[in-house]
């Protein structure tokens, strides 16, 4: 999707809902959101007071900016400081991270009934592309094709959907011709919703594909939607109009990663091996299973930690699962909370798929005892530290667990998990 936020924009216009005057701002995109910059002139003293009495609770949570680059609002906005000058000038600063293109209207953008966002992998997941490439031979050329293809289906409360996009500027960049094809992630409610309730689903969506794929898969947000902020619709006509969002911290990124090749990379199942109703069950259910995945996930965006660490977070995420598993049996108020060694078996009894990427060499019980010594020499200073090298691979076949775990949660037959992990 072609994009007219991107980090260094520079705007200059003014401010309506900081007091009842408009304020001159200068607006600038940066990797955490967008900051405003708004100049005053006045005497040193009344400057002081003013800037003394601040506070960052003072900045109203929602401003509209108007610019020489267009109409934005910005959401989540908080007091980032300034400065004063004994001229009789002085500079306050916002900040905000998330910035929404806006219509003429008066309408706010932290509750939504739409959500649109990119997440690595997807396009290759669900197998969704708009490009075809055909070869001919009399005369010889090269034809690539680039249609959207109708929309998959996900489910859930959301009625989430995968649907295609693609880009083409018939402008060469250079000596290259290109063609930007995206898969896109779309959640809508009937009703107006939270920001983050909409968010919380294309979350558990970046956390699906990290899985999948058994690496960092970012995402970011692209556009919302409200039914009340449709200036151009017409009777009859299903047509939308989507705002786009400037937000960098929508999804989750780590610096020094790469984004996902999608013609390399490999994923351990591909929706089509997906129960349909098995995965809207499973997004729907996201305030259960998101707390073990999360954890899990975190590991694949951090640099530089111990491989003891990673040990310990990767037991911290099966610990969750294993109590999430307990959960949904349906234990009486009576019944006592489950020791570790028992959460750990019920997740490898959950996934019941055995393989050397996920148990080695050992037997799947004989793996519990190893994986639970190590987590416990890794936690408590009074037992035996495991082996690096050892912690390691327990650390990533206690991954490749809760990728099984969550393969064999979807429905994905076990001989296509072994073949992805074969093949992965």
């Amino acid at each position: 999707m072609a994009r007219k936020f991107n980090e260094g924009l520079e705007s200059v216009g003014h401010i309506e809902g900081l007091s009842e005057e408009l304020s001159a701002a200068y607006l600038k995109l940066d990797a955490r959101g967008a900051v405003l910059s708004l100049p005053s002139i006045g005497s040193m003293g009344e400057l002081f007071r003013n800037f003394v009495d601040k506070h960052e609770d003072d900045v109203p949570a929602s401003l509209r900016f108007h610019g020489t680059a267009g109409t934005y609002v910005l959401e989540d906005c908080r007091g980032a400081g300034g400065s004063v000058s004994s001229l009789g000038t002085s500079l306050t600063r916002i900040r905000s991270p998330r910035l929404v293109e806006a219509g003429s209207g008066a309408v706010g953008y932290a509750a939504v009934d739409g959500m649109t966002s990119e997440i690595d992998g997807l396009s290759s997941c669900t197998e969704l592309s708009t490009v075809t490439q055909t070869l001919e031979r009399d005369p010889v050329a090269v034809v690539l094709r680039a249609e959207n293809k109708p929309e998959i289906p996900l489910g859930g409360s959301l009625k989430a959907t995968v649907e295609s996009s693609f880009s083409f500027n018939p402008s060469p960049k250079g000596n290259l011709f290109g063609i930007t094809d995206v898969a896109l992630l779309r959640t809508r409610s009937e009703d107006l919703l939270a920001y983050r309730e909409h968010a919380a689903v294309h979350h558990m969506v970046q956390d699906l594909m990290c899985l999948v794929y058994g690496r960092p898969c970012f995402s970011r947000a692209a556009s919302i939607k409200r039914e009340d902020d449709q200036p151009y619709a017409e009777p009859g006509d299903a047509r939308r109009t989507w705002r786009e969002v400037y937000e960098p911290s929508f999804g989750r990124s780590v610096d020094g990663a790469e984004a996902l090749d999608r013609g390399k990379a490999q994923p351990l199942f591909r929706l089509a091996d997906v129960d349909a109703a098995k995965l809207t069950d499973w997004i729907d259910h996201w305030d259960l299973w998101s707390r073990p995945t999360w954890i899990a996930v975190t590991t694949m965006f951090q640099r530089g930690t111990t491989v003891e660490s990673k040990l310990l977070q990767i037991g911290v995420a099966l610990e969750a699962l294993g109590y999430a598993l307990w959960q949904e049996s349906g234990p009486t108020s009576s019944s006592p909370t489950p020791k570790y060694p028992e959460l750990l078996e019920r997740v490898t009894a959950a996934a019941d798929v055995e393989h050397v990427k996920i148990h080695g060499e050992r037997t799947v019980d004989q793996w519990r005892k190893d994986f639970n010594a190590a987590f416990k020499g890794s936690k408590h200073a009074d037992n035996p530290l495991p082996d690096g090298l050892v912690a390691h691979h327990l650390a990533q076949q206690g991954m490749n667990l809760i990728r099984a775990w969550l393969a064999t949660r979807l429905g994905v037959p076990t001989a296509t998990i072994k073949t992805g992990f074969d093949r992965g």
